[in-house]
């Protein structure tokens, strides 16, 4: 079946997968692929994951391989045929103009979106640990550069100190043959 007539088709449920899982697999656009969730589902056969068959539709390729291993973007209408829900969805992200002011805007999001069972979390909270490495790494590379510069600043003066003592032992001699 051609791409085209699938992203056009209510028929086949389809799906946008990251470039290098794509390629992993073994798949091209427009082959089929099945869904496995880690929630059980009570079947006739007993508790078992329960399976839902889509098609690649398209792929995505952000630049990082680990995004890219990991991701499968489907609608809203899919991801509730595949979780087993109607008209529900997990989460919301907001594209900030400013994204430094992502903590204060979480802060009056909470307290809009808090009295209906959600919660606003900043970009911050949910790279922290990329944010501290960060600041680890800032931190250590400035002491570096510091002993760098130490070690530049102790070598020049060292060197001076020599060829001044030097110097003075051939002053000497100098002075002593009548030199001024």
């Amino acid at each position: 079946i051609p791409a085209e007539n699938i992203l056009n088709s209510d028929l086949f449920p389809t799906v946008i997968i990251g470039h290098d899982l794509m390629i992993s697999l073994g798949l091209n656009i427009g082959d089929s692929l099945t869904l496995v969730s880690t929630v059980p589902d009570d079947g006739p056969g007993g508790i078992a994951p329960s399976q839902f068959p889509v098609v690649i539709a398209g792929t995505i390729n952000s630049g990082s391989f680990a995004f890219n291993q990991k991701v499968v973007l489907s609608s809203l209408k899919v991801a509730n045929l595949f979780f087993q829900t109607q008209n529900n969805w997990l989460g919301l992200q907001l594209k900030l103009k400013q994204p430094l002011e992502a903590d204060k805007i979480s802060k009056e999001l909470d307290k809009i979106i808090n009295p209906l069972g959600f919660r606003a979390k900043p970009w911050t909270e949910s790279n922290s640990a990329l944010l501290k490495t960060l600041t680890l790494e800032r931190w250590g590379m400035s002491f570096v550069m510091m002993m760098i510069i130490l070690v530049g600043c102790f070598s020049i003066s060292i060197s001076l100190l020599l060829s001044i003592r030097r110097k003075s032992s051939e002053m000497a001699i100098l002075r002593s043959m009548g030199f001024e």
